[in-house]
């Protein structure tokens, strides 16, 4: 496999459980497989310290360059998301694979920031209420017209959303 930044071959390098791709004769890339990321994500799981150290002070790309899923066959172009609203690192997701790739030190940045998945997913929610929520009831409080918009970006939400983000 080869790094969807920098194109040197990547080795598997095992943390904890699982499997990591890592880029160590190039950028020091890392890309997780689907769900991987979610294992490592937490100061308390898994020893990724290992992990940590790859790329420290290379970079053998551009940020403007196209990187494409090193998986998936077609290649899929990597899109570009927040890791979770409140950790404000972008990382990058093969949209066919729900791969993960981060650039050298976003791992470590997410898992510095990151609080357990019950805080992050009441903080979710409250950004979710404040943006959204609000707006939403003054909408059904008023015309039919407006009640019915109200229902309908409602339902638009709840299909974009965990459903455990509803209540």
């Amino acid at each position: 496999m080869h790094c969807p930044a920098c194109g040197q071959g990547m080795r598997v390098e095992k943390v904890s459980v699982i499997t990591v791709d890592v880029c160590t004769e190039g950028c020091g890339g890392l890309w997780f497989d689907r769900l991987e990321l979610r294992r490592l994500d937490e100061l308390h799981e898994g020893d990724a310290a290992g992990l940590l150290s790859f790329g420290q002070g290379k970079s053998q790309h551009r940020e403007t360059d196209r990187r494409n899923c090193p998986r998936c066959t077609p290649s899929y172009p990597l899109i570009k998301r927040l890791f979770h609203p409140t950790v404000r690192v972008e990382v990058e997701e093969c949209p066919g694979c729900a791969g993960h790739f981060l650039d050298p030190g976003e791992l470590g940045e997410i898992r510095k920031s990151n609080q357990p998945e019950a805080e992050r997913e009441q903080a979710a929610r409250k950004i979710y209420r404040e943006m959204v929520g609000a707006q939403l009831e003054s909408m059904r409080s008023r015309s039919e017209a407006e009640r019915e918009e109200a229902t309908m970006l409602s339902s638009l939400f709840r299909s974009l959303l965990p459903r455990r983000w509803w209540n």
